[in-house]
C-alpha cells in the first residue's frame, strides 16, 4: 500500500457571501469556506481530516487519492494519515481488531486506541502496528504553497473560523459542488 493523504479541493468564489467555497471532490460530505484562497483550503485540510475520521469512526472506505490534477491540494496531519495508513491496512488483509491484537501481542482496547482517530498515540506505536502488517511509514517535508501566516486551521486574519450556513451548503449542493 502506498498511500499519500493528499487531495485535490475545488474552489468557488462565493458571489453573495464573499469569500470560497471550499469542497473536495472524494469526499462529498466536505464542504466548507473561508475568507480567501488561503483560509478556505485551511478550512478544507481541517474539514478533510474530520472526514477521514468519521469514516473510520463508521467503518466506511477511504478514497485514495487520485492522481494530482489541477486542483490545489490539502492533506491531513501526521498522526491522521498514519491512523488511517492502519485502518486501510486492516481492512485489505480482513483482520479484525482481536486478531490484530493477538498479532501485535497488546490489549484490544489498545488497538482500538491505536485506530482511534480522537485518541492520542505514540508514532513508534503506530509504526510497529503497521510493520507487523507489512508496512512503513515515511515522513516527507515540502515547502509551504502559501505564505506562513496562514499556516493551520485558523483564517489567518485572526478571526474565528466561519462554518458555511445551511443555505450556502444547499446552494452548492444544488450546483453540484
Amino acid at each position: 500500500m502506498n498511500r499519500r493523504f493528499e487531495y485535490g479541493v475545488r474552489l468557488v468564489a462565493d458571489r453573495v457571501d464573499g469569500g470560497f467555497v471550499a469542497t473536495i471532490p472524494d469526499f462529498p460530505e466536505v464542504i466548507t469556506q473561508g475568507d480567501d484562497k488561503a483560509a478556505a483550503l485551511a478550512e478544507a485540510a481541517d474539514a478533510l481530516g474530520s472526514a477521514i475520521a468519521t469514516r473510520m469512526r463508521l467503518h466506511e472506505e477511504i478514497p485514495r487519492a487520485p492522481a494530482r490534477g489541477r486542483l490545489p491540494v490539502v492533506s491531513v496531519p501526521a498522526d491522521v494519515a498514519t491512523k488511517a495508513a492502519l485502518y486501510i491496512a486492516i481492512r485489505e488483509q480482513k483482520l479484525t481488531q482481536k486478531q490484530l491484537a493477538a498479532r501485535l501481542r497488546m490489549d484490544e482496547r489498545e488497538v482500538r486506541r491505536l485506530l482511534d482517530p480522537r485518541h492520542p498515540s505514540k508514532m513508534p506505536r503506530l509504526e510497529s502496528a503497521l510493520e507487523a502488517l507489512g508496512h512503513a511509514v515515511r515522513i516527507e517535508v515540502v515547502p509551504l504553497a502559501r505564505p506562513a501566516h496562514v499556516a493551520g486551521p485558523s483564517t489567518g486574519s485572526g478571526k474565528p473560523r466561519r462554518r458555511p450556513s445551511a443555505k450556502k451548503i444547499a446552494r452548492a449542493s444544488r450546483r453540484g459542488k
